[in-house]
């Protein structure tokens, strides 16, 4: 710390150093369904009837089968026999746009998901909806899929551990939401869905995909080079722009040991230059000031 005697006017500089911001979580993508084919995709979509259909759907356009309730306005997307008129097993494939997320960290995907089987007799084991992923263009991994727990049972579940049978939450004709991290290491992401139905009174639905992520900030560095001159009888300082800083704050106080920030006046923030004059500096007073790279 250096005391400066500027004519009349005596200052002194604390060299600091900075403030990271923590990001909110964004929303990177939403596909609703409200309107076909925006934002994604479909791969062997098929309306042929009320209980043959893999494409989205308004709830009268599949009654009397439809059994859900708790969607997101007035459509969602619905599967029921979807290899109709197709080999036995052969999936179905719904992808979504593909969108950057480079710079942004924790992404994760939101979804509202129901399913059951409609007369209460059991699923076959092979049908699935599996959740999958994309980075930077490579292949599709699954990182979540929801299949039938038990020969006997009559709602899919969470296959938690990807090992082919339901071991977690049950889905019922209710939409309920889900929530799963995606491991993306890459600048860009695309999520599918791959879905198989065998009968046509076995059914699932999905809506309101939410792609989320926090925008990635980088700690500023620390202001050096500071300098005061003597400008219109006021100090103006200059210091060396810091890396990653999108600005800088300047506080002031008379005693240098006050605690900081408690002890200190914010005299400027959100300056986006190297320099700034205190305008409401005074002759006869010594104050210390303290330079703060923001981000």
């Amino acid at each position: 710390m250096k005391n400066f005697s500027l004519k009349s006017f005596i200052a002194a500089i604390l060299i600091c150093g900075s403030i990271l911001n923590l990001s909110a979580e964004t929303t990177l993508q939403t596909v609703d369904f409200e309107t076909a084919n925006s934002g994604y995709t479909v791969l062997y979509g098929q309306t042929t009837s009320p209980d043959d259909w893999w494409e989205r759907a308004a709830p009268a356009q599949i009654a009397p089968m439809d059994p859900f309730s708790g969607y997101q306005g007035s459509y969602f997307f619905y599967a029921e026999d979807t290899d109709n008129g197709r080999t036995a097993d052969d999936p179905c494939y719904v992808t979504l746009n593909q969108i950057n997320v480079a710079g942004y960290t924790n992404i994760k995907i939101k979804l509202l998901v129901a399913g059951k089987n409609n007369i209460g007799s059991s699923l076959e084991l092979e049908e699935y909806l599996r959740i999958q992923y994309s980075v930077d263009g490579g292949a599709f991994t699954t990182f979540m899929q929801y299949m039938t727990p038990a020969l006997n049972a009559i709602y899919y579940s969470e296959d938690t551990d990807l090992n082919g049978s339901g071991n977690g939450t049950a889905l019922s004709p209710a939409f309920a939401e889900f929530t799963y991290n995606i491991p993306v290491t890459g600048s860009t992401l695309q999520i599918r869905f791959m879905g198989n139905v065998d009968q046509g009174n076995e059914e699932y639905a999905f809506d309101y995909v939410r792609i989320l992520g926090t925008e990635q900030v980088l700690p500023p560095g620390t202001p050096e080079n500071i300098t005061i001159v003597y400008s219109s009888s006021l100090p103006e300082f200059t210091w060396s722009a810091a890396a990653n800083a999108t600005s800088y704050k300047i506080y002031s106080a008379p005693d240098p040991y006050a605690v900081f920030p408690a002890g200190w006046t914010l005299e400027a923030s959100g300056i986006t230059a190297t320099s700034w004059t205190d305008t409401n500096a005074s002759a006869s007073a010594k104050k210390f000031y303290v330079v703060v790279a923001v981000n």
